[in-house]
């Protein structure tokens, strides 16, 4: 391809640009007759320059011609005095504006003769492709060419998009390419509308799954993906296309649904049980069930699973920072169970969530069994001398319900409050708190646990099943998210919904609950009741 340089005065072939250009930094190779008082800077403005992209290289560089050069070159070795310099110089400064100024006007007049090009080729494109959608509409597809996202589809097809005059051999060559063209158009638009009925349906039935949460919110629910796919639910959703669906689409077959939230609940424990124990296991059915229950059986999800050093959870050194320790039958209500990572999904707006995850169907890959946390809770077990075989995380909550754990290998800290004299302090656990603080520290590097200022992390139940489903927050951040996107003139909070009774005091409260960590002073009531025990 031929370049047209206006200000050198050539059409310059890309191949051959290194025999017929010169860059300017190479002037410092210049014959020393020819150097002036200022190096090459004077011989640099008395020829064209221009700027030139050379091969191999990722910037144009300033480059003229090798003929002028060579011809400055000449001139300035033919004159013998200074005042035959000095006219050179006048002489080519002139030359050189004369130049810039006859390429400033071929260059506009160029760029007008192009911008006339563009629009008599546009306007035969146009004309090319109204012909084309006349013909098309005449043959049954001018619904589809009014029904297209956009016109300009069509108008970018290679046999569209040209300047030929559309003939009638013509139209005999390109006809049935474009009717297969447009045979796949209308699949598209058909499948698409299809889709849009079905998006609009789960929608309905999305807001029948939050009413049905709201009015018995200790009933566990499938995930929106398994909730479309039971079969009322799905039956209803693929309804024919001529049928409007409406809540009591689904408020006349809730028994039914239930049922079937019954039969996919029992799906989901087979699942945790051929993953705890074995498909291949001999054991029968209600010894699986008996097994898997068992409060030995501690699972971490790996999404909620923060590793202190690396990212590669087989690595010997490589202590988590923090685990989320799961029960049964707790996990198949985990978030993070339904949560995963499909590409094809990031325009789904119902699959979408505000974090990079996406909505999947509830599976158990990012389960994985806690050797480390089983070691933990049979220690916990055998200090209250329950048997393992039997005891369930039930039966842990009620006979631990009055335990508080204080880890030895973590130092007492000063507390000062309003100017008082500082107090010891040291921080008690229920048996869950202690069980992710041992699983999280039982290793030869101890570290002191710093106070959480936040109270821990929540999850807004207010935006389950939505689009703008968020994910875990601190205890600020989600009074804000209560306040500012749900409208709560009244957030209340330090409440612990697992204390058996509420005449215990707030800080009594949270040192007995078994999802915060509650720090004690010496001389609180629970530190002596604890002493006497």
């Amino acid at each position: 391809m031929k370049t047209l340089e206006l200000l050198l005065r050539a059409r310059i072939c890309t191949a051959c640009m290194p025999l017929h250009t010169l860059s300017i930094a190479d002037l410092q190779c210049v014959p020393e007759p020819v150097r002036t008082g200022d190096g090459t800077l004077l011989v640099a403005t008395l020829i064209p320059i221009s700027p030139l992209k050379h091969a191999g290289k990722r910037r144009r560089e300033e480059s003229c011609m090798v003929r002028d050069y060579e011809e400055i070159c000449r001139a300035w070795l033919a004159c013998n005095t200074e005042h035959e310099r000095n006219t050179l110089i006048q002489s080519r400064l002139s030359s050189m504006a004369h130049s810039r100024s006859r390429a400033s006007e071929c260059s506009s007049w160029l760029s007008r003769v192009q911008i006339v090009k563009d629009m008599e080729t546009e306007k035969l494109k146009r004309s090319r492709h109204q012909a084309i959608q006349l013909k098309l509409a005449c043959l049954g597809y001018g619904a589809e060419l009014a029904a297209m996202s956009s016109v300009d589809i069509l108008a970018k097809h290679n046999l569209v998009n040209q300047t030929r005059p559309l003939t009638d051999r013509i139209w005999t060559n390109i006809q049935g390419e474009l009717v297969k063209y447009m045979e796949k158009v209308k699949v598209d638009r058909v499948a698409r509308e299809h889709h849009e009925l079905l998006q609009r349906r789960r929608k309905v039935a999305i807001d029948y799954l939050r009413i049905c949460k709201a009015l018995s919110p200790s009933t566990l629910f499938p995930p929106l993906l398994d909730f479309f796919e039971l079969p009322p639910i799905r039956k209803i959703i693929h309804l024919p296309s001529n049928q409007t669906v409406t809540p009591g689409h689904f408020h006349r077959i809730t028994g039914l649904i239930l049922f079937h939230i019954d039969a996919w609940e029992s799906s989901v424990t087979k699942q945790v049980m051929d993953f705890t124990i074995g498909k291949d296991s001999p054991l029968l059915p209600e010894e699986k069930s008996s097994g898997v229950k068992l409060a030995r059986n501690v699972f971490i999800c790996k999404n909620c699973t923060i590793f202190s050093r690396s990212l590669n959870p087989r690595c010997r050194k490589n202590k988590p920072a923090y685990i989320t320790p799961l029960f049964f039958p707790d996990i198949p209500g985990h978030r993070c169970l339904s949560l995963g990572f499909d590409s094809r999904a990031k325009d789904d707006k119902i699959r979408r969530t505000a974090t990079a995850s996406v909505r999947v169907p509830w599976n158990t890959t990012r389960l994985e069994i806690n050797d480390r946390a089983r070691e933990v809770i049979n220690a916990l077990m055998a200090f209250i001398g329950a048997d393992p075989e039997t005891t369930i995380v039930e039966d842990l909550d009620d006979e631990m319900e009055d335990y508080q754990f204080k880890c030895y290998s973590c130092p007492h800290k000063k507390y000062v409050h309003n100017g008082a004299a500082p107090v010891s302090t040291f921080e008690l656990y229920g048996w869950r708190d202690f069980l992710v603080h041992a699983d999280t520290f039982w290793a030869d590097d101890w570290f002191i646990l710093e106070k959480v200022l936040d109270g821990g992390v929540f999850l807004s139940p207010r935006c389950t099943d939505l689009p703008c489903e968020s994910y875990y927050r601190g205890h600020d951040s989600m009074v804000e998210h209560l306040r500012d996107d749900h409208g709560l003139t009244m957030v209340t909070d330090d409440v612990d919904i697992y204390a058996r009774g509420h005449e215990l005091f707030p800080e009594q409260r949270s040192a007995r609950t078994t999802e915060g960590i509650g720090i004690v002073p010496e001389g609180h009531p629970l530190r002596a009741t604890m002493a006497e025990e």
